[in-house]
């Protein structure tokens, strides 16, 4: 059963990011946070204000080429933001390195796109974000713990 963490409406890419923020304050080693949402639905502004909340000092670029960029937490672990938007379906995710790097208690994994996974993957904690869009930059993001 879900636990809803938070829900919010937003009418700005300011105000997603600061809820990315409150939920990245939250945030434990071991987390997975899922982002769904279409396209431009604000899911990298998110990542931005969750690297704000855990201390992240770097500007958050949308890693949608590249796949991930890794960034280095105080704690001692490091963040990594994925987006699978350009997956090919059935594509090898071995060159991923998910299941390895969530085997490490001290990382947290923020990916975008989950759905162009197959399959599960196994992770300390599991934290659903879906950013509805509404009319103009409004959006209802709900934030739950699977």
């Amino acid at each position: 059963m879900s636990k809803l963490l938070i829900q919010e409406k937003t009418g700005s890419a300011k105000q997603t990011c600061l809820v990315g923020k409150q939920l990245g304050r939250s945030l434990r080693g071991g987390d997975l946070v899922l982002l769904f949402g279409e396209l431009a639905a604000g899911k990298t502004e998110l990542t931005r204000g969750i690297a704000a909340g855990l201390g992240i000092k770097e500007n958050i670029k949308s890693p949608t080429f590249a796949f991930v960029r890794e960034y280095i937490l105080n704690s001692g672990g490091r963040f990594y933001h994925y987006d699978l938007y350009r997956l090919d379906a059935g594509a090898d995710l071995e060159f991923l390195n998910l299941e390895e790097i969530l085997a490490d208690p001290k990382n947290i994994v923020a990916l975008e796109w989950p759905d162009r996974l197959m399959g599960g993957l196994s992770a300390g904690r599991t934290i659903s974000v879906k950013i509805q869009t509404m009319r103009g930059d409004r959006r209802k993001i709900t934030i739950q713990e699977c």
